[in-house]
């Protein structure tokens, strides 16, 4: 039909002819863009422009061939030209077409997606609001689902998870109960952003319930990249609830999928075998996570010279990964080779407030904390700041505690803390990290019950959200030993708190013995607390938990095994004294 109407422009002395030709190629450009063929209707936007600059001037039709040669360029990952072009339609339209017309929303919808995606927040936002002014009384579903997940998303950047939920809420009661074929992926991607969102809220059961939804349409469409992204996602929820079983089997089909549809060479599939390794490290096997971590490497240094946009995100995704696990294994000189990559790939591309730049800023900062290179660390810090990184408060704080600048410590903790509370509440991890942070400065500060009292709530946290999480649990009771022993003295709930450390680490745990050492100079301090108010019945109590913790884990020392017993038989005379003056005084002998 559009090469017989094509043929039949031959009369070039028509005066029309140019406009009439360029309407004709604008339709074959747009049947091209709905089949999918981006870079072919790219073609043809662009002929038009070169061999008929003046077919639309100043006329809608220009308008559309900008929008259209802006939505290819956004599909083709050309960001900065996409947005050029949104805007050269927007000023023609705004001279030939009433502001409300839905071509304005439509504009407003692809500039917010452009910035949003840029880093650009609160224009992405004042953009998609503008959309949705004229959407809504039209009442088009479809948009409105668009919109209500793109302000989620945004929301969720800056912190606003309520709003977060309220938007992506909003998108699923849009959603009809009979899903046509065609908005099965609109209902996916609804699932998935939902549970991505209440996993960062660590609603995790509900989380768990939405991904559990995604992954049943899933099965039934097998939408292979959406289903990967929903595995992942799902991996990710596991791995927060240290249920790392069910993490490996998510991540497992995800790689599973990558590989199906991308192939083994694509750096999407290259995340997938870094999120393996990711899970071998937190599992503690750290020759599987480096296999899966050099197959990783292998597959990225293919795509690192790639010119296209999505696998310079994906480089930059894995360099950054790959700096992480350096980091959490020491390595620090790797560390800073992978973020400074990272970093490399992700400014020139986004603008310096982008969510993952200001991560990259953050992830270095913390590794020149580590190395003690405060100047560097400070230098990117700043930026991590300027972009509204709440965390960076954390690693601020860090550093200065580690310069004994107590003060400035605990004023960045502080600023972390009140965001925390603010955006997610009481019960929830970064929270947690922060109340510990606030233990840990106000006992470098000799405040010992304000810093007991930080460090009781974050136990407390962790206890009801995370009680698989032994390490972190155990290691905030031995810090509330040492406070607490501190304050006023109280060994003996300095040595409970060792003692339920103990009880929940595994038996060959490193920690294990030091600890241990701890309640025995605690178990020493009572024994002496004890006889000196002449409470001989106590203190014999608690000489005989110290030779059962000698006997128990030091079985080999000797001398610590004959210091006791001794103590033991000294208490015991002193017992068998106070025992007699109860009889002679009572006529009785009392039981003990």
């Amino acid at each position: 039909m559009l090469a017989q109407e094509l043929s039949l422009l031959v009369d070039d002395t028509d005066p029309n002819y140019s406009r009439h030709l360029a309407t004709v190629m604008f339709n074959v450009a747009t049947v091209y863009w709905l089949r999918g063929d981006h870079e072919k209707a790219h073609e043809w936007f662009v002929e038009i422009k070169e061999l008929y600059p003046g077919a639309f001037t100043d006329r809608p039709e220009e308008a559309f061939l900008w929008s259209n040669l802006a939505a290819v360029d956004m599909e083709r990952g050309a960001l900065d030209t996409a947005l050029t072009k949104c805007r050269a339609a927007l000023a023609i339209l705004k001279d030939t077409m009433p502001s409300n017309h839905q071509s304005f929303a439509s504009l407003y919808h692809n500039i917010g997606i452009i910035l949003c995606q840029q880093g650009h927040l609160d224009c992405a936002l004042e953009h998609l609001h503008m959309a949705l002014k004229i959407w809504e009384p039209i009442g088009n579903r479809e948009n409105l689902v668009s919109v209500y997940l793109h302000l989620g998303y945004i929301q969720m950047q800056r912190g606003e998870l309520n709003e977060c939920e309220m938007f992506y809420e909003k998108a699923m009661v849009l959603l009809p109960e009979e899903i046509p074929s065609g908005r099965t992926r609109l209902l996916l991607d609804v699932d998935t952003k939902v549970g991505a969102v209440l996993t960062k809220q660590e609603k995790l059961n509900v989380a768990a319930a939405v991904f559990t939804n995604a992954r049943e349409i899933y099965g039934h469409t097998m939408i292979p990249h959406l289903a990967a992204e929903c595995y992942s996602k799902m991996m990710l929820l596991y791995s927060r609830k240290y249920q790392f079983d069910k993490a490996m089997t998510y991540a497992t089909r995800a790689l599973s999928l990558r590989k199906q549809t991308l192939g083994d060479d694509h750096p999407y599939t290259a995340v997938a075998y870094c999120h393996l390794a990711e899970l071998y490290h937190l599992m503690g096997d750290d020759s599987r996570a480096l296999e899966f971590f050099t197959k990783c490497k292998t597959r990225l240094l293919k795509k690192a010279s790639s010119t296209s946009q999505e696998d310079k995100n994906a480089c930059a995704c894995l360099y950054q990964l790959m700096g992480t696990f350096h980091l959490n294994k020491l390595e620090f000189a790797q560390a800073q080779e992978y973020y400074t990559k990272a970093l490399q790939i992700r400014e020139p591309l986004l603008s310096k407030k982008h969510p993952e730049v200001t991560e990259t800023y953050l992830l270095l900062g913390r590794l020149h904390v580590r190395v003690c290179e405060y100047d560097a660390a400070r230098k990117y810090l700043d930026k991590a700041l300027e972009s509204g990184s709440i965390e960076a408060h954390i690693d601020m704080g860090d550093m200065y505690l580690f310069r004994k600048q107590n003060e400035e410590a605990r004023e960045h903790y502080a600023k972390a803390l009140d965001s925390y509370r603010s955006i997610y509440g009481e019960n929830h991890h970064l929270t947690c990290v922060a109340y510990e942070r606030m233990g840990a400065v106000y006992e470098a500060l000799h405040e010992y019950a304000q810093s007991a009292s930080n460090l009781k709530k974050s136990l407390q946290i962790l206890l009801n959200k995370v009680p698989d999480a032994v390490g972190n649990i155990a290691s905030i009771m031995i810090q509330l030993s040492n406070v607490v022993a501190l304050h006023n003295a109280s060994y003996e709930e300095a040595l409970d708190y060792c003692r339920r450390a103990v009880a929940i680490l595994p038996e060959n745990h490193p920690q294990i013995k030091p600890i241990c050492q701890n309640m025995l100079q605690y178990c020493k301090l009572l024994i002496d607390a004890y006889g000196g108010v002449s409470n001989w019945a106590k203190a014999l109590e608690f000489c005989r938990q110290a030779q059962k913790l000698q006997t128990q884990f030091f079985p080999d020392d000797v001398e610590y095994n004959c210091e006791f017993e001794l103590i033991a038989q000294k208490i015991c005379e002193k017992l068998g004294h106070t025992i007699r003056m109860s009889i002679n005084e009572h006529g009785a002998k009392i039981e003990l």
